[in-house]
């Protein structure tokens, strides 16, 4: 089936979006910089020249953890209806031997809790970004509080730098 199922793939726009994707990929390649990128873009092509019966892991490391706190302090900026009453601070530094992160942003109202845990406000595939960034300090021997008031929310990280 598997087979059958890349093979239909392949011909109705499988060879296209991998061929796009390859080219992308030479082209972040071209700089010393872009090599991460272009490389990422190649295992896109993979997947787009035939993505049935392949298995995706999710690696969980620093980059999902800060845009997942980016992605939920931003969101919840833009619910803060007055504009002049948004903000975002991010304050990232060494402390001792701990990476420590803080972010805190504009929000609308408290936050409001389920089952001890900050509730979402998404439906759907959304709404785990609190939970994978849990997770991953968790992976890392890492610690995580968060804070809700009126009209702020605040995450705060402290991960070992060994």
């Amino acid at each position: 089936m598997k087979l059958l199922g890349n093979l239909l793939w392949f011909v109705f726009g499988g060879l296209w979006m991998g061929l796009g994707w390859s080219l992308v990929g030479l082209l972040w390649c071209i700089t010393i910089v872009g090599i991460p990128v272009g490389m990422q873009c190649f295992k896109l092509a993979g997947l787009a020249f035939s993505p049935f019966g392949k298995v995706i892991v999710y690696g969980g490391g620093a980059p999902s953890l800060l845009m997942n706190l980016l992605d939920n302090a931003m969101e919840a900026c833009l619910r803060v209806e007055r504009e002049e009453e948004r903000f975002l601070r991010v304050y990232i530094a060494p402390k001792k031997e701990q990476l420590y992160i803080c972010v805190t942003n504009s929000s609308p109202g408290r936050e409001k809790r389920l089952g001890g845990r900050f509730a979402t406000r998404k439906s759907g595939f959304h709404g785990f970004g609190l939970l994978r960034i849990d997770r991953i300090c968790e992976k890392y021997g890492g610690l995580v509080t968060r804070a809700s008031e009126e009209g702020a929310f605040t995450s705060e990280l402290l991960l070992p730098l060994a």
